[in-house]
């Protein structure tokens, strides 16, 4: 098992050194480079990206060098900026209406900051909440530039752009507002993160902090349609929340 731990390695390894040689000599590299796929790492990869894979927390051994190669080499960088080009040439066929009604939203973590470094240190480990934490509050991570790109792209065709994140507003707010900036991404509309006192109705809280203010594309959606298929039971929720949803249906 070790011997073929090793040959795996010894090739991932080789591939990497091709590949350097063929940029350095103009040529176009692209990965994979064959066909084969003796450990299903390509399929997995595959299934990963279509949310057909469930319930897994880390990439399988076997998979971790290709995980790496793919996730290092260029590929990942070039199939994150065709998938930016794509959002740009849409927002250009749907242009802002210019009443500041018209917003993008953006995830954060590896949408618009990369953690692979953080990933990549741990081996592509399970992902741990402390250590991920500890990373976060350094400020450390890199803007992706596709990523970067996109948002003044999206900012210079009128559109408002809020940024959304799962990440602890008292703990990472201020870590990530600066990382943030240094990283390229100024001039946001609102940063919004995740309150302890919201945890359990943190996509809701979302929704209906921007009720007031603006629609925005989710897809195609407007917010006042989205809302209506994403409120949970409002019986249940504190008295804003229901306040929020009356102005939103009556205001948005």
């Amino acid at each position: 098992m070790a011997a073929l731990d090793l040959r795996r390695w010894l090739m991932v390894l080789l591939v990497g050194l091709l590949a350097a040689f063929q940029v350095a000599d103009g040529a176009p590299w692209f990965w994979p480079p064959g066909g084969d796929d003796p450990d299903g790492c390509l399929s997995w990869r595959v299934m990963v990206e279509a949310n057909n894979a469930k319930f897994w927390r880390a990439v399988p051994a076997p998979c971790i060098g290709y995980v790496w190669a793919y996730m290092s080499w260029g590929q990942y960088g070039r199939d994150v900026s065709s998938a930016a080009d794509q959002i740009a040439a849409y927002a250009s066929q749907a242009p802002a209406a210019g009443d500041g009604l018209d917003a993008w939203v953006l995830d954060i973590d590896d949408t618009c900051l990369s953690n692979l470094p953080y990933y990549q240190a741990k081996q592509f480990g399970a992902y741990d909440p402390a250590a991920f934490k500890a990373w976060a509050s350094r400020g450390a991570c890199p803007g992706i530039p596709a990523m970067v790109r996109l948002f003044w792209a999206l900012k210079g065709g009128g559109f408002r752009v809020f940024l959304l994140s799962g990440r602890d507003e008292e703990a990472l707010g201020a870590s990530t507002a600066a990382n943030l900036a240094a990283a390229g991404f100024a001039g946001y509309d609102r940063l919004i993160l995740r309150y302890d006192m919201t945890r359990v109705m943190y996509d809701y809280f979302f929704l209906v902090q921007l009720c007031t203010t603006t629609s925005f594309f989710l897809g195609i959606l407007r917010l006042d349609r989205l809302i209506q298929s994403t409120q949970p039971n409002i019986s249940t929720q504190p008295a804003e929340f229901t306040e929020w949803s009356r102005l939103l249906a009556h205001g948005a």
